[in-house]
């Protein structure tokens, strides 16, 4: 999650509240820049649809090459994003079992503390 390095780490969180606010700002910095790949990846779609559509009609034969070329971009793109997926599956486990924890700490502490 790049967006969300620049914030700073639950992990660091001193208190129950300020874990959670750490814990949505991370997960609402990695929400914000999806929207805009998956504009990017679909306008690149149809752009070699488009591109493979006038190489057929037309018969020109360097039209085929800029159409792979858009579509090897959606392609990388959705490599990306299945990692990306992946990574972020992994830490929501890893702030599942943190959050957790802090619940079964604050459980053992007396109230007001």
């Amino acid at each position: 999650m790049a967006v969300g390095r620049s914030l700073p780490p639950p992990e660091e969180a001193r208190s129950w509240d300020e874990f959670v606010a750490r814990v949505e700002a991370q997960h609402a910095a990695g929400r914000s820049g999806r929207f805009l790949w998956q504009a990017t990846g679909a306008l690149l779609f149809v752009t070699g649809l488009i591109w493979f559509a006038y190489a057929f009609q037309g018969g020109r034969p360097w039209m085929f090459g800029c159409g792979i070329a858009c579509l090897a971009a959606v392609g990388v793109l959705a490599a990306r994003a299945v990692s990306a997926a992946e990574r972020e599956g992994h830490r929501s486990g890893q702030l599942d079992l943190m959050e957790r924890a802090w619940e079964a700490q604050q459980r053992r502490l007396p109230p007001g503390q």
